[in-house]
């Protein structure tokens, strides 16, 4: 009775070890995984921090545009006025200048869609607008009837003269950007000059 005792004693306190033996071994398993799964525990490098992107506001340059159609409009009349050879040059650089000057700014400003746009009113639109008022106008013909195309070929100048410089000419810049470009600062200046003195004004853009 006392070996049956013995040996069931021996045998609880075999079962007591293998199931310690057991948990100790889980325990150990979980935190292996649990120090594996520990974030900076990876060899994989920690993300890059996001770079915020500048802010960006709406610049208007419109101003160069309305200088650009001013100056050619100019030299287009002047040349008209003037009616010989060197006037019809005069004309012909006007023109030019009325065709190609607000696509080019434009262009300057990495604005190629706003630059065919720009071309369309300055080109496109007067001289359809001219056309389109001879054909309705003048059905069945007359001696006057070109002088009709001057109207319609006014109406789209003055068209794209606001619409080219009101809306078309805007892009987007950082906002240091445009608050140091753009802003155009007239300034008085004088200086003597050998038998006398030299007074003007400072454009600055």
């Amino acid at each position: 009775m006392r070996v049956k005792a013995i040996k069931a004693c021996a045998g609880l306190a075999a079962f007591a070890a293998f199931t310690f033996a057991s948990t100790s071994a889980v325990a150990s398993e979980g935190e292996v995984e649990l120090a594996a799964s520990a974030p900076g525990s990876s060899d994989a490098p920690p993300p890059a921090p996001s770079v915020p992107k500048p802010a960006r506001r709406s610049r208007w340059y419109g101003w160069q545009n309305l200088a650009a159609d001013g100056a050619s409009l100019s030299l287009v009349v002047s040349g008209l006025a003037v009616g010989d050879k060197g006037g019809s040059y005069l004309a012909g650089a006007g023109a030019a200048g009325w065709a190609l000057g607000g696509p080019l700014i434009h262009f300057g400003h990495k604005n190629p869609g706003r630059a065919m746009a720009s071309f369309g009113l300055h080109v496109v639109l007067p001289v359809g607008l001219g056309a389109g008022t001879v054909a309705l106008v003048c059905r069945g013909g007359g001696d006057f009837c070109g002088l009709l195309a001057f109207p319609g070929a006014l109406v789209g100048v003055v068209i794209a003269v606001v619409v080219d410089g009101a809306v078309l000419a805007r892009d987007e810049v950082p906002v240091e950007q445009a608050d140091r470009v753009g802003r155009v600062r007239i300034t008085p200046t004088f200086g003597p000059v050998p038998h006398g003195a030299v007074a003007g004004l400072a454009l600055t853009l």
